[in-house]
């Protein structure tokens, strides 16, 4: 399995998800023979078929918060990835505060539920998953993966916090919930300026934009990329629903990325 992300939805933001003007069935990524499947909103399903994802296949899902665009489709997005329970596997990730919220009845049909916090490494086979602090209006966590092939950190639903910084510095992906261009500021999500203040401080390889609102689609995020971009000086990509990026086209191998944590095999 080459290692990739894909998008299954770059909505953000209950205009854009209920208008479904962006689809907004979360982001797939997938390495070293592993699927992981974050933030299954609503449309997931159908949005990783018609993308040439198998739900069936995933490994791990990670769940930053409970709001609906981000996790809509978890039960079914379990039921079909361990067929109905029928086989039980694979792993959920989530805070104390989300995990009350998930159905006893979806928690039993998989092979671990995995209660995280800021800090609390999990390791599923040769792959690390560290959660990481976030400020949003509801309980919410950010992500960082470790691979041999790369290291990306996925910036959830979050205002911007000086702990990211230290949490982000010499990843190869840097993935952003930008909800709000530049100018626009509502004290629960990143604007375009704060993913310029993110990467300059922590200088990642690759800066992805994605889970934009109405504001952020008015003005255009291909263009708020570009002016990310010009004032990093690192490539800035706006994300589009189904596009795929090879993230290890971008990984400095040369860096150390394996770190000693908790270890759980799937099986």
């Amino acid at each position: 399995m080459q290692s990739k992300i894909v998008f299954l939805g770059t909505a953000g933001g209950f205009e854009v998800v209920g208008k479904q003007l962006r689809a907004s069935g979360g982001i797939v990524i997938q390495t070293e023979g592993l699927q992981f499947l974050i933030d299954p909103g609503p449309g997931c399903l159908a949005k990783a078929q018609e993308y040439g994802i198998n739900i069936r296949q995933t490994n791990a899902i990670f769940l930053s918060h409970i709001h609906y665009g981000h996790s809509n489709d978890l039960n079914v997005s379990i039921q079909a990835m361990t067929l109905n329970g029928l086989d039980k596997r694979g792993f959920l990730l989530a805070s104390k505060e989300v995990l009350k919220d998930v159905p006893k009845d979806s928690k039993d049909k998989l092979q671990q539920v995995v209660e995280v916090s800021p800090g609390k490494r999990v390791r599923i086979n040769n792959v690390e998953i560290i959660p990481i602090i976030a400020q949003h209006n509801v309980p919410c966590l950010s992500f960082k993966i470790i691979s041999k092939d790369f290291t990306l950190v996925y910036v959830s639903d979050t205002r911007y916090i000086r702990e990211l910084e230290k949490e982000v510095r010499n990843v190869d992906v840097l993935l952003c919930n930008c909800k709000l261009p530049a100018g626009i500021k509502d004290g629960n999500n990143l604007n375009t300026s704060d993913v310029i203040r993110l990467a300059n401080k922590t200088r990642p390889l690759l800066v992805i934009i994605t889970h934009f609102g109405s504001e952020m689609l008015k003005k255009d995020p291909l263009f708020e990329a570009r002016d990310i971009q010009r004032e990093i000086k690192i490539h800035t990509i706006a994300a589009k629903d189904g596009m795929i990026i090879n993230p290890t086209s971008y990984a400095a191998k040369v860096r150390q990325r394996t770190l000693l944590g908790f270890a759980k095999k799937e099986g």
